[in-house]
């Protein structure tokens, strides 16, 4: 494995590894003790995986904080909770006024997130299973409007990695954690929604 520039890294490489089997790996150099930890600043990286040994398969990689975690399943509870986004509100009215986070159309996500996303924020749904057949999604993570967050949503992304809101506003769209970039913090916002489905 080679994230951006940097040395390689002999992933796994334990001749005791059970074979046929599905294992999760955080180390390297052929010793459990070796611990792979990387040190990222934030923005995009490039992960590169290369295949030593025939017939070796690789289903999911994780990139974790805890690196006390140990997967279990799916991985799952190694992710890291994506917290709802929210831009930053102007300042209230009045010092006393308690600040308000409303959801009229109860999708989870905020008015105020999904003003600055673009989406319609008094539908939770879009009308109809057609994708692609209205003009303003309803559910900020369903891109095509089909009523389901799957694979095809997450597409959406390809092309628009590593491009700025600055440089052209319908970026926001895809803005979830509202830094003005679009990068794979953004795509893992879909994590907790694939496979879910909304009704109007």
């Amino acid at each position: 494995m080679q994230i951006d520039n940097n040395c390689p890294i002999v992933v796994g490489d334990n001749s005791g590894m059970p074979s046929n089997n599905w294992t999760w790996i955080d180390y390297k150099e052929g010793s459990d003790a070796n611990k792979i930890t990387v040190s990222l600043t934030s923005g995009s990286h490039s992960l590169k995986l290369i295949g030593r040994e025939p017939g070796v398969k690789l289903d999911r990689v994780i990139l974790s904080i805890d690196i006390n975690c140990t997967p279990q399943d799916k991985g799952d509870n190694c992710l890291a909770a994506s917290p709802s986004p929210s831009p930053t509100s102007p300042p209230s009215p009045s010092p006393t006024s308690p600040p308000i986070s409303v959801d009229t159309d109860g999708d989870s996500f905020t008015d105020s997130v999904e003003i600055y996303l673009g989406t319609d924020l008094n539908r939770a749904c879009s009308a109809t299973t057609n994708a692609n057949d209205e003009p303003i999604d309803s559910w900020p993570p369903d891109f095509n409007d089909d009523r389901t967050v799957n694979i095809i949503d997450v597409l959406f992304f390809g092309d628009k990695v590593t491009k700025k809101v600055s440089d052209d506003p319908s970026l926001k769209r895809y803005d979830f954690d509202a830094n003005g970039t679009i990068n794979i913090i953004d795509v893992q916002y879909m994590q907790p929604y694939m496979t879910k489905t909304c009704s109007p």
